[in-house]
């Protein structure tokens, strides 16, 4: 979806990054399991539970990586939380 609307964005947008962010993101659920966008809207509490498991493999997965790229994918998983949130 990101490579399909980026050229219909008016503000420019790093689409490295942005395909970067996105992987990460699938990376770290990949790690904890996905829970639905609907039950997190449904039941905060769940939304809590996503939060705390995805910051707590985010680490793991920045030490399992530490000699490569771990730090800019820890870097880049907190960038795109933010933007989210």
């Amino acid at each position: 979806m990101a490579i399909l609307i980026e050229p219909l964005l008016d503000e420019k947008v790093d689409l490295a990054s942005l395909l970067k962010m996105i992987i990460i993101h699938d990376l770290v659920e990949a790690e904890v399991g996905d829970v639905s966008v609907l039950d997190q809207i449904r039941n905060l509490e769940i939304r809590k539970i996503k939060k705390q498991n995805e910051e707590q493999a985010i680490p793991k997965i920045r030490q399992m990586l530490a000699t490569s790229n771990g730090q800019e994918i820890y870097d880049l998983f907190y960038e795109f939380d933010e933007k989210n949130h």
